[in-house]
């Protein structure tokens, strides 16, 4: 059967979407919040893909990209990120920015660019994931990305 790469339905995806999102050792803190949409990607029903993005006005966060061993290097994380880059687009989006401690160089290969933190996180004030970093603190290791919609 042939991955089906689909908008998360917040019941029947959320258990899938936290078991994989764990096991890929990325945080569940506002999982489905406001303003925000993930896309995941099926295989016998069973989620092996998960991205989503909050908005924030002209700017959007990419966050809790996943991809299940058993499905890298298939080229999935790019069907996941273009679904989510085209709903950005349509919402009038002009800046994605995402945030990563050891995948950042797959995001400089695909066009995105580095920039400081405190360039990018007034941007996306508003979003769930900057929130929570302000309660809890930043990775020292933290890395912020953007692409121009």
């Amino acid at each position: 059967m042939k991955d089906v790469v689909r908008i998360a339905e917040k019941d029947a995806d959320r258990a899938g979407m936290y078991a994989l999102l764990h096991s890929c050792h990325l945080s569940t803190m506002g999982l489905f919040s406001p303003n925000s949409i993930y896309v995941v990607a099926l295989r016998d029903d069973a989620v092996i893909g998960a991205c989503g993005l909050e908005l924030d006005g002209a700017a959007a966060l990419l966050r809790s990209l996943a991809v299940d061993p058993s499905a890298r290097a298939t080229g999935l994380s790019t069907r996941l990120i273009a679904m989510l880059i085209d709903h950005a687009r349509n919402e009038g989006v002009r800046r994605l920015f995402t945030f990563s401690k050891d995948t950042g160089d797959y995001f400089v290969h695909k066009g995105w660019r580095d920039l400081p933190l405190a360039e990018a996180v007034p941007q996306i004030e508003n979003t769930a994931q900057v929130r929570h970093y302000h309660v809890v603190g930043w990775y020292a290791d933290e890395r912020a990305l953007c692409i121009e919609m």
